[in-house]
């Protein structure tokens, strides 16, 4: 796990407070808070080189005897446009919602417009969410309204033309699904480190 860390580059701060009550003779009645505000200028995931900018939050780790969670809320630059989150894991959610630049996708990728146009180009705005058990799946979901194909038909769309786009995830089972409108469906599973 801590390996994982590696990976990461992280400059900034984070403020925070420790609340502990701890009754001697009844320690199964623990309760603990640790509130944390996260003021991150950049954090860098060097393996795709992403870089997320001005990540700020509240965030609060409650423990009352056996219940315990993260709650609060964290917003974020990433890829040409914003990422928020609305984190409360006592109920198994972690709600999305944001907006990307489909050029910071191409760059991610290794592709850019010096060639001539991206085939495909906008703002995309998406909202998703998080679930937590019984094994931890995203779905992102997006009407795709605000993003221009230049691609052939069945694939050429304008940019007020609303094409509803799910992605569904099992992070355990290494699935990926996907569904644009009525105009395809993909299916991906990562099985003995071979996608399938």
């Amino acid at each position: 796990m801590l390996s994982q860390l590696d990976d990461l580059s992280v400059t900034g701060d984070v403020d925070g407070d420790i609340a502990l009550s701890l009754p001697l003779e009844t320690p199964d009645a623990l309760k603990l808070e640790i509130n944390a505000q996260p003021r991150l200028s950049e954090v860098i995931y060097h393996p795709l080189d992403l870089r997320i900018h001005t990540l700020e939050g509240e965030l609060a780790w409650l423990q009352d005897g056996e219940r315990r969670g993260l709650v609060g809320d964290a917003r974020a630059q990433l890829l040409g446009g914003s990422i928020s989150a609305n984190i409360y894991t006592p109920s198994d959610r972690i709600e999305l919602q944001g907006s990307v630049a489909t050029a910071a996708l191409f760059e991610l990728g290794g592709l850019d417009d010096s060639q001539g146009s991206l085939p495909i180009e906008g703002q995309l705005e998406w909202q998703g969410l998080v679930s937590l058990l019984p094994t931890p799946t995203v779905r992102l979901e997006s009407r795709l309204v605000g993003i221009t194909s230049r691609l052939p038909e069945p694939f050429a769309k304008s940019a007020q033309q609303p094409w509803p786009w799910v992605v569904t995830a099992d992070i355990e089972a290494a699935r990926l699904e996907s569904r644009l409108a009525d105009i395809a469906t993909a299916r991906v599973q990562q099985r003995n480190g071979q996608i399938m």
